[in-house]
């Protein structure tokens, strides 16, 4: 990806704000599953906007195709964790597949995949491959978790330069410390 198409943030919890901020009104809605990762609620509520909460399925992962039904046009995001915080199920490519081509293209698409570097099921969807073929997803990563650079706080988002662009527009300028920055580009080289 180029460097336009990527924006740092204080975690990517932060990143989930600039969302929130960017693309939500007061009277827009964002779509989740619950349970979930609780920040995409509280970003939604500080936005103005409505949360609508889909149960996850039986098996305790997103029911996508509900939540895909519960967009209306008011609906502005759709948060997805995959893997799911706190449950660490996953939604598979098939289902994600047909998921994204349900969903219209108003509707900006926020994949949080803190968790993704631990996946080992080959069914497991490459969320790039779809950002490459022009759907306006947020995917969302994490020096957090596989790094442990938690106390650090330094994640990214990769998105359409266009959306990147408009959530730069939010972003606080000095968001990610120094401190940060260079501990992910040595998590980098860390093979």
């Amino acid at each position: 990806v180029s460097p336009e198409e990527i924006i740092t943030g204080n975690g990517s919890n932060e990143i989930i704000d600039i969302a929130a901020k960017t693309f939500l009104m007061p009277e827009d809605s964002a779509v989740m599953a619950r349970p979930s990762f609780v920040v995409y609620r509280s970003a939604t509520l500080m936005a103005g906007a409505r949360p609508v909460e889909i149960p996850l399925t039986h098996d305790a992962r997103h029911d996508l195709m509900a939540m895909a039904e519960a967009v209306k046009e008011n609906t502005r995001i759709v948060f997805i964790a995959n893997p799911n915080n706190p449950t660490g199920t996953i939604n598979r490519r098939d289902e994600f597949e047909a998921f994204i081509k349900k969903v219209p293209s108003h509707v900006v698409i926020v994949v949080d995949e803190a968790y993704h570097e631990y996946v080992t099921d080959r069914e497991y969807p490459d969320t790039l491959q779809y950002l490459k073929k022009g759907y306006p997803l947020i995917i969302l990563r994490t020096f957090s978790k596989i790094y442990g650079l938690a106390g650090l706080r330094i994640g990214y988002g990769i998105g359409p330069v266009e959306l990147i662009a408009e959530m730069n527009r939010i972003r606080e300028p000095f968001n990610v410390n120094t401190l940060a920055q260079l501990a992910a580009l040595g998590a980098l080289k860390d093979r």
